[in-house]
């Protein structure tokens, strides 16, 4: 039976620029701490000038199998990305208008479906989770609820290389992230559901690692007893 430990990449709770094993720490342009105003604890207040969260270890992402797993509060609209690989090609896209939530590759935009359109500008969070298996087939999830999918020719591969915004910092997702999580393994939606649930309530991730979390080795986190 899979645990949250298992396959973990990284994971930050914003409340500084270390991610929990400090192996992706992020350079923080035009973004800040801000004090207990997350979802838990504190969050990466995005400005308004160009502002990007940028590991200095690229997140590996070599199979295109992952789960993303963010908090986030006053949604951009249109073209706005979550996070980014080489050629500004993302998982976690707003389309033009913001009216279409998808993934962004080499051929353009592809929407699940879902309008996240009432979701901009909003002053309460709001969960986003988004899970690939490496064949192109990627399902999302908002607010622990299962919202669309997308299917393509092929997943998309290649280093994370920006969080909350395209990697030339043009286009920033929302005014506040919390609480972000990458695995390279896709969680069931029920999975996503039990973060978003213990999150909403107030817990830290962390609630659900410990006490069987040790520090990752190759491919991430091993659990121990």
């Amino acid at each position: 039976m899979s645990t949250f430990a298992d396959d973990l990449v990284a994971y930050y709770s914003c409340d500084s620029e270390y991610d929990l094993w400090d192996r992706f720490k992020v350079t923080l342009t035009g973004v800040s701490v801000s004090p207990g105003t997350g979802i838990v604890g504190d969050s990466w207040d995005f400005g308004v000038f160009t502002p990007k969260a940028t590991p200095i270890v690229s997140i590996p992402n070599p199979s295109g199998v992952f789960t993303i797993s963010l908090w986030f509060k006053g949604l951009n609209s249109g073209n706005k990305t979550a996070i980014s690989l080489a050629s500004n090609h993302s998982p976690l896209r707003i389309a033009s208008g913001g009216t279409d939530l998808g993934v962004r590759d080499g051929s353009g935009f592809t929407g699940c479906g879902y309008d996240p359109s009432p979701l901009i500008g909003a002053t309460e969070w709001h969960h986003l989770a988004v899970r690939a298996d490496g064949t192109g087939t990627y399902q999302y999830v908002v607010d622990g609820a299962f919202v669309g999918s997308v299917t393509l020719g092929a997943g998309l591969t290649g280093d994370f290389l920006q969080i909350g915004n395209l990697v030339t910092g043009s286009k920033k997702f929302a005014d506040n992230l919390d609480e972000i999580i990458i695995w390279s393994r896709p969680l069931t939606v029920g999975e996503i559901k039990t973060i978003y649930d213990a999150q909403a309530a107030g817990n830290s991730f962390k609630r659900l690692l410990e006490p069987q979390f040790a520090m990752p080795g190759s491919g991430g986190a091993t659990e121990w007893v």
